[in-house]
């Protein structure tokens, strides 16, 4: 890392081989706190807990609550993810033909929830 001139009065900059960084003066004296979670960490927290959710939900049996999590909690997750298969799938479940029977839409529910833990594991062992 080497420091350059700044243009601006209390900053320095410094370069390194990556990055061209603008600090001021104030915080390059402190202990920066660095961070290295990554960035999908909120993903994941969010992912577990709507796995969570429709786990219970599908425990107890309780079919309003399902397609609520799914229309809406599932869908919105998988966007903000960039997993269109899942937001996709999630609200097929909901606004597509009706189901002929309860099993049918809990069999739909099982297959998301296995979908959901699948991209789980994917995004906690990252290639």
């Amino acid at each position: 890392m080497k420091e350059v001139p700044s243009l601006h009065a209390g900053t320095r900059v410094v370069q390194s081989a990556q990055a061209v960084v603008r600090v001021s003066l104030a915080s390059a004296r402190e202990n920066m706190l660095h961070c290295n979670m990554n960035v999908s960490a909120p993903l994941q927290l969010s992912l577990d807990d709507i796995l969570a959710d429709l786990q219970y939900a599908r425990k107890r049996g309780d079919l309003g609550r399902l397609a609520l999590i799914a229309y809406c909690e599932v869908r919105r997750w998988a966007r903000q993810a960039g997993e269109t298969a899942v937001a996709e799938h999630a609200a097929a479940m909901v606004t597509e033909v009706p189901h002929p029977n309860r099993e049918a839409f809990l069999e739909q529910v099982d297959q998301l929830i296995f979908e959901l833990e699948r991209t789980r594991i994917r995004f906690l062992r990252p290639d």
